[in-house]
């Protein structure tokens, strides 16, 4: 019993086993620190003795990560058959005005002809005898031969009347004018389907959680003291 009592451990020793409980239960007088969750290491010119190192998980850095890429090969993005729809709409016309200026010979203007003017007639109306009004036609008035009338007549040239036009000297406008075309119905610009050009290769974008992950070795978990008194 006096040998029992006796502790083969110093202060600073190391005390391994398998059976629970505190050896200061067994070496009565002495006191003991209970190491967890860690392994022992040999102390060196790396590692100092009595100072913790290292962890049981880790999560890489990026520059702990081997370098790499994700290559995507040549490809092509298909469209399935589609329409694209127009509503009604109008297309306004802001106020404006057209004008016209007449061109000038003496300048090298040239002079517009009777001939690019659309076929049209010019009419024209005189009193009759019974009105006594006047102008009258030559040979429709008293005393001169000719066809009497006792009303007012219209009368007109005809397409074919040979004539002339005389255009003012000065610059014309039709005045100011605005509005919109008439709505357009709603409608659909027709079915359309193909690919897209093929895309060239390129790299994916990131991916990954970065989850830190187990470095534990193979071990057997023992309970493990240090003597402190």
């Amino acid at each position: 019993m006096q040998l029992r009592k006796y502790c083969p451990y110093d202060v600073g020793d190391y005390y391994i086993t398998e059976n629970a409980g505190n050896p200061a239960e067994k070496w009565a007088g002495t006191s003991w620190e209970r190491i967890q969750d860690c392994m022992l290491m040999a102390a060196g010119s790396t590692y100092a003795a009595g100072s913790s190192y290292g962890s049981a998980t880790h999560s890489l850095t990026t520059d702990e990560i081997p370098s790499h890429k994700h290559s995507v090969g040549a490809h092509a993005h298909g469209l399935n058959s589609h329409t694209h729809s127009v509503g009604a709409h109008a297309h306004g016309l802001n106020s404006h005005v057209h004008t016209y200026a007449k061109p000038n010979t003496a300048t090298g203007g040239t002079a517009i002809t009777t001939a690019q003017l659309a076929v049209h007639s010019h009419g024209w109306r005189y009193k009759g005898d019974a009105a006594g009004g006047s102008p009258r036609p030559r040979g429709s008035g008293p005393g001169e031969p000719g066809v009497t009338v006792a009303t007012d007549v219209n009368t007109d040239t005809g397409s074919g009347s040979a004539h002339t036009h005389t255009i003012g000297t000065t610059s014309t406008n039709t005045g100011a004018a605005s509005g919109s075309t008439a709505n357009s119905a709603a409608f659909n610009t027709g079915a359309a389907s193909g690919s897209t050009a093929d895309s060239a290769a390129f790299d994916s974008g990131a991916t990954g959680a970065g989850k830190a992950f187990s470095i534990l070795n193979p071990c057997l978990a023992v309970y493990m003291w240090k003597r402190v008194a």
